[in-house]
């Protein structure tokens, strides 16, 4: 693990040009894209030979679907208490394709899990339990 810098605010730079007149905003991006690789490895046990085809991420999905693992961040709904698995893949965001790139943005904003969140002037303002109105977004951007 990294601990990285606070970028959700930026300081102003000494040598640009400040301008009193407007506050800039600040919209930053947090992406935490999982394993993009499929083993090769021969060493794999034969009972878990699925790893020659999917993903570890998409390995896990399954497995918290079914109730088998849990991750520390999850939050219980009152409901059902299960996650709903995410059609999200790091295959696609590492592949180099524009439209598979696009694809695992989509649907790593359609559901999040604690991979992806947005801030604006350091208030997160998308992330796994936040969600802004159409208006909100609009008067960000």
């Amino acid at each position: 693990a990294y601990l990285l810098r606070d970028h959700t605010n930026l300081l102003p730079h000494p040598r640009l040009p400040i301008d009193t007149t407007k506050t800039p905003t600040v919209i930053s991006v947090e992406i935490k894209p999982k394993a993009g690789y499929i083993t090769r490895s021969p060493l794999v046990l034969p009972e878990n030979r699925c790893k020659y085809y999917r993903t570890r991420y998409s390995l896990q999905q399954d497995l918290m679907q079914r109730g088998i693992i849990r991750k520390g961040w999850t939050k219980d709904t009152e409901s059902s208490g299960q996650l709903i698995a995410s059609n999200y893949s790091p295959l696609d965001l590492f592949s180099g394709s524009r439209q598979r790139i696009h694809k695992a943005l989509k649907e790593l904003s359609n559901n999040m899990q604690n991979n992806f969140r947005v801030w604006c002037n350091g208030n997160q303002i998308f992330g796994e339990y936040i969600q802004p109105s159409n208006h909100e977004c609009s008067v960000i951007l």
